[in-house]
């Protein structure tokens, strides 16, 4: 895919608008490696008596981003700055997002996958390589597509992307969460009342509080985290006794 034209943000840097930042850095993005699909990983065994062999497993692993780029900054001095910023995009031990702008923005969280590359600067500009490495492997819009359930009720929640997403849950009053995904008949459900704030989320995962404190021994056993198939429209049901906000990124592979 080349991003010669088409704007990428890295780490809330603009790059390829030509627009200079705030230091008055030029940031240029070229082509992106591993934007175009997440690594595939499978498990294949030798077929008794037969020719060939059988498929285990299939399925997306994580993505490898390589963003190539350039910096044209107005002096050695800011450019020495740039080359600088490059070790903390987004810096070893954090995480980040990367937007391409393609023309419906779409998002990753990535983390450091190697140490950043770059030559030094000369006359004020120089190149650089960031690896790059999301271990949720799809691609999201910036948004979510949110919609409340009141206990007892049913509401329809639509995929639009080319892969299953995961739903996000939040009571927003307290009380016991059991969702039910209509297809499927799977149940995401809390051992007992939940306070207001709790989410559940599918695609990390994990049960917050309304401060961000992962929470441990919530969901009950048996419990499921919950998705809607690629390009599909599902009905999901609050079963349970709290006001629920659900959310769906639509995600692409």
């Amino acid at each position: 895919m080349s991003n010669d034209a088409i704007q990428v943000d890295l780490f809330g840097v603009e790059c390829n608008t030509d627009v200079p930042d705030a230091n008055g850095v030029r940031w240029h993005v070229g082509s992106i490696k591993g934007w175009t699909s997440p690594t595939v990983r499978s498990e294949r065994a030798m077929a008794t008596g037969r020719t060939g062999t059988i498929l285990l497993d299939e399925r997306h692993s994580e993505r490898v981003l390589e963003v190539p780029g350039t910096v044209q900054a107005p002096d050695q001095a800011t450019a020495w700055d740039a080359y600088n910023q490059l070790a903390v995009m987004p810096g070893l031990g954090s995480s980040g997002v990367v937007v391409v702008h393609e023309p419906t923005p779409k998002s990753l969280l990535v983390r450091e996958g190697e140490e950043p590359r770059a030559d030094e600067p000369v006359n004020g500009w120089f190149e650089f390589l960031l690896t790059l490495v999301a271990l949720q492997p799809y691609k999201t819009p910036l948004t979510g597509t949110t919609v409340s359930i009141s206990a007892g009720a049913t509401v329809n929640v639509t995929n639009d992307g080319n892969v299953p997403a995961y739903l996000t849950v939040e009571a927003t009053t307290s009380g016991t969460v059991r969702v039910k995904q209509m297809d499927s008949l799977q149940v995401l459900r809390s051992k007992t009342t939940v306070a207001a704030g709790t989410t559940f989320n599918g695609t990390t995962k994990r049960v917050t509080s309304s401060g961000g404190t992962v929470l441990l021994g919530v969901v009950d056993n048996p419990s499921e985290w919950l998705s809607v198939p690629r390009l599909d429209t599902v009905g999901i049901k609050n079963e349970g006794t709290a006001l629920l906000d659900v959310t769906i990124y639509h995600s692409y592979a």
